[in-house]
């Protein structure tokens, strides 16, 4: 059925896995509101040396818990990961990191913030406080079958198959029709239902599975990573807006993911202390 798995992938995909780049990096990356994520997991909570310490490149099967939500079956390189801070909410946050911030479109990695910690001498819960969210970046070995049996969640196949008779109400799951049309080639049914589950319509995905958006559009939580110079070939969202994940081609030539703060002094432009207003509303 590897065969059958990687037809899968160009389905979703739009086009033949061989006809994109050989030489671009092909990465995961996620987001999840805090309110999904244990403590442990939350900005605040992660250490130095987690920041400092990249996972290396490595198939993404290696770390595949086979079970629960998407994000639970990632390793997450916090080191390469961005993240972003609301330009509206820094008015205490140390003037080093505000400086960094405003010459990096106020995303950084976790490796250039330990850079910024180490170099000012500042205090990690300092930096980490007024940190909005994470552009989480999953561990996968850059290749594009890897990202996308990453993202799919089907590293551990045929192990760890989705399926709606792992729900009660499975009667109520729907699939949308132009995936279930698309698909309709895959002879296995239980290979076909498992990639449907990451191809549920709208409404379903409020509850189970995930939504896979046919015209690809960059969702908000993810601009940081096209900042980088990523292009997102597939996106997937879960919920009410609480979780994303993306299939991300970073072309040889793209930025770097990590880069090298300039260890000139440089100041912050100042920021209005009742510009606070105007963030009223956001997500944390």
């Amino acid at each position: 059925m590897e065969d059958e798995l990687r037809h899968g992938y160009e389905v979703l995909l739009g086009r033949p896995l061989d006809t994109f780049e050989p030489d671009a990096r092909y990465q995961v990356w996620f987001f999840v509101d805090s309110e999904l994520l244990s403590e442990e997991e939350r900005p605040r909570a992660l250490t130095l040396e987690q920041l400092v310490v990249g996972r290396p490149v490595a198939p993404s099967a290696k770390f595949d818990t086979k079970h629960g939500e998407f994000w639970q079956r990632y390793a997450v390189d916090y080191s390469r990961s961005l993240f972003v801070y609301d330009k509206h909410d820094l008015q205490d946050a140390p003037e080093s990191l505000v400086a960094s911030l405003q010459a990096a479109h106020h995303a950084l990695t976790g490796e250039e913030l330990a850079q910024l910690v180490d170099r000012k001498a500042l205090a990690l819960g300092d930096v980490l406080a007024p940190c909005w969210y994470v552009c989480r970046r999953a561990v996968t070995d850059g290749t594009l079958v890897d990202a996308m049996a990453a993202a799919t969640l089907s590293a551990r196949f045929p192990d760890g198959l989705l399926s709606r008779g792992h729900y009660e109400a499975a009667d109520e799951i729907r699939f949308e029709p132009r995936w279930e049309h698309a698909l309709r080639g895959i002879k296995s049914e239980a290979l076909r239902e498992h990639l449907l589950m990451s191809c549920v319509d709208l409404q379903t995905a409020r509850w189970v599975g995930s939504w896979l958006d046919p015209k690809h559009k960059p969702d908000r939580w993810l601009e940081p990573v096209l900042t980088r110079g990523g292009e997102i070939l597939a996106i997937w969202h879960t919920g009410e807006g609480q979780a994303t994940r993306a299939v991300v081609k970073l072309a040889a030539g793209a930025t770097p993911v990590v880069a090298t703060l300039s260890t000139e002094d440089s100041v912050a432009a100042p920021i209005p202390r009742d510009a606070s207003a105007r963030r009223k509303g956001r997500k944390r």
